[in-house]
């Protein structure tokens, strides 16, 4: 289990990415102290351009139920996070789970919020009425190298329209940079700069917008 969470690791932040994560956590550890840096981006949704992309897609892309979760990686879907998608599924006029399955796997899951703060978010910073909110995007590591994030954006931006929704908000952390790099290459722009302060298990969140 610990050598798939550090390889899950690599894969998602390379090997100083790495790094950062182990002194982060040893920093937190004896010290009780933690920086956390997270990008706000945003997105206008061009709803004739993304139908437009989905013209001759071959993804079997679904609404998710919780029995789909348990295909997942059971590294990155423990009890903890199962006990978050079960909240979420709880209250579908907030929460919209989709993805792919494929030989009894989960290939590949999102969220969509639609409205208030989710309880599960480190800094909670509420929407606005025209916004939705992008929420872990999942991709099973025997399918990375696909472009599933970059194949996924079209279907995810399209059903948030038509919840009523004109933008999308995402929040990557500083450095996740092939998340940052999908969502720059989707059309997203960063609005603000997020910065949680935590120390002594005390939490204090700055928001600075550009």
């Amino acid at each position: 289990m610990f050598f798939e969470t550090i390889r899950e690791r690599y894969l998602q932040f390379g090997f100083w990415g790495v790094i950062k994560v182990v002194l982060r956590a040893f920093i937190y550890r004896v010290f009780s102290l933690r920086l956390t840096t997270i990008f706000q981006l945003k997105y206008d949704i061009d709803y004739k351009k993304h139908c437009q992309e989905l013209i001759g897609s071959n993804l079997n892309v679904m609404d998710l139920s919780f029995e789909d979760f348990l295909a997942g990686d059971k590294t990155r879907f423990n009890e903890e996070v199962l006990n978050i998608v079960k909240s979420r599924l709880d209250c579908p006029d907030t929460y919209i789970a989709m993805g792919i399955k494929e030989d009894q796997v989960l290939v590949y899951s999102f969220w969509i919020m639609l409205n208030g703060v989710d309880v599960n978010n480190t800094f909670n910073i509420p929407l606005e009425n025209d916004e939705a909110l992008l929420l872990d995007a999942y991709c099973h590591v025997n399918y990375r190298g696909k472009k599933l994030h970059k194949r996924m954006a079209d279907f995810r931006l399209k059903r948030i329209y038509e919840q009523g929704k004109s933008k999308a908000v995402v929040y990557v952390i500083k450095d996740n940079k092939p998340a940052m790099k999908v969502q720059l290459n989707s059309g997203f722009k960063i609005t603000g700069k997020v910065i949680v302060v935590e120390f002594c298990r005390r939490k204090r969140i700055i928001l600075w917008k550009y």
